[in-house]
């Protein structure tokens, strides 16, 4: 049986913890956030600073730099963008 490429739901899931992890909040406040919640906006209000340890955790997990291969970042519009984008994007 071949191994399946991660689901959405199984990327969100590793990315809301880093997402937590980045902001420095419980990841259960994190768990609560549609996932079109605008990454930048009011709720979430990721800065520079934690949207580069956002995006350092997503190249540990997956090996995978979204700031060199996403130069407008706008995989980083929402948590359901990001996902995408690591969806797409994962290293074969």
């Amino acid at each position: 049986m071949m191994e399946s490429d991660p689901t959405l739901a199984a990327i969100e899931a590793v990315v809301r913890p880093l997402l937590a992890d980045a902001l420095g909040l419980d990841p259960g406040a994190v768990s609560a956030w549609a996932a079109d919640t605008p990454l930048f906006g009011p709720v979430i209000g990721l800065s520079s600073l934690s949207g580069a340890n956002l995006l350092a955790g997503i190249e540990r997990e997956y090996g995978l730099d979204v700031a060199d291969g996403d130069l407008d970042l706008d995989s980083l519009e929402s948590i359901a963008t990001l996902c995408a984008y690591v969806a797409v994007h994962l290293p074969r």
